[in-house]
């Protein structure tokens, strides 16, 4: 099921661009690097192309093959106004904070499989990053170029205050680890509880140099239209897993879905036979993404990531989850966790 959500989900092409060019010399290296992902060279010239989260996985598994640090070049290569809307959204607000909670509610809007979350302690400032969608083998691809992206934000807005920021990684150090202190030049940890960066507090107040309040609002209507249009062209399906990603817990049912998509009961499920999909399928797939997503990304217990799923009683939970992915929780984490 999870393969359909990645062939389902529409990411711009104009990140995969910066790093084909990064790594080939000649349209033949360009030819040969795209061959099996589905991608027509001549979609390169178009700013505008998208493709399918699973193209961008196989595009992405394909060039690190070439070059394991590629995904942390990305990143850095990827300057604010690349990520369209978003980018400008960011640049517009008044303090960092503000660009920082920009960036949490509209990430999607470039990936709607990453996340990110902000967060304030005592002294510092912790920005997390996460997957709602199990990536397998590019999951730490993922996140280095995600990482990477947030050190050069950190960069470009902090300028000569660029200082005194950690990075924290949730899995073993990979094979060019020597890497990461080196491109992101900044004190490196890994096998962490999360994968995040830490700041000093006061950074948040920092203003930004070229805030402009009408230029923020047309951002965040960009923003918002990619976000409508991205529920259009998902179809009714495509909504209902939007809508169920953005509850923390307790799903609705069919007729309380409904009513969130504007629509009657009759209408939604007519839409779902049409598609060839149950309501309940789908609340399924979205559990599980959920579910990998907890066991991997987080240190909760079963019973606690049961709880938050809905589910009262574990063994239920259990039972479920091994019907998913033909493992139990327990195996599933072992095996996932630092992968």
């Amino acid at each position: 099921m999870q393969d359909k959500l990645l062939e389902m989900v529409p990411v711009p092409l104009s990140y995969m661009t910066i790093m084909i060019r990064e790594i080939t010399q000649n349209d033949q290296e360009v030819a040969e690097l795209l061959q099996g992902t589905g991608i027509e060279p001549s979609s390169l010239l178009d700013p505008d192309c998208t493709i399918t989260l699973a193209q961008q996985l196989k595009l992405f598994e394909k060039a690190a093959k070439q070059d394991a640090g590629i995904a942390l070049a990305l990143g850095l290569k990827a300057n604010i106004l690349t990520h369209g809307p978003l980018g400008q959204a960011m640049l517009s607000s008044e303090t960092f904070r503000d660009a920082l909670k920009v960036l949490c509610k509209y990430a999607k809007t470039r990936n709607p499989v990453v996340q990110y979350d902000f967060k304030e302690t005592s002294n510092l400032a912790v920005l997390e990053f996460s997957q709602m969608v199990d990536l397998k083998g590019a999951r730490i691809l993922y996140t280095e170029g995600s990482m990477a992206t947030v050190k050069t934000f950190l960069k470009f807005f902090l300028a000569e205050k660029f200082k005194d920021i950690n990075f924290y990684f949730s899995y073993l150090p990979p094979t060019h680890a020597d890497l990461y202190e080196e491109l992101l030049e900044c004190p490196v940890v890994f096998s962490w509880t999360k994968d995040q960066v830490t700041f000093p507090l006061e950074y948040l107040d920092i203003p930004m140099p070229l805030a402009e309040a009408t230029a923020l609002d047309i951002a965040l209507l960009q923003c918002e239209g990619f976000i409508s249009q991205a529920a259009e062209d998902f179809g009714v399906v495509g909504r209902i897993k939007a809508t169920l990603f953005e509850l923390e817990s307790q799903f609705p049912d069919l007729k309380n879905m409904a009513s969130l998509l504007n629509m009657t009961p009759r209408t939604l499920s007519r839409h779902l036979n049409e598609s060839g999909y149950s309501f309940q399928s789908i609340v399924n797939e979205v559990l599980e993404i959920r579910a990998c997503h907890y066991l991997i990304n987080s240190n909760k217990s079963v019973k606690e990531i049961a709880s938050i799923l809905g589910y009262a009683v574990v063994s239920n939970f259990r039972r479920a989850f091994k019907s998913w992915t033909g493992e139990s929780p327990n195996v599933y984490q072992n095996k996932h966790k630092q992968s």
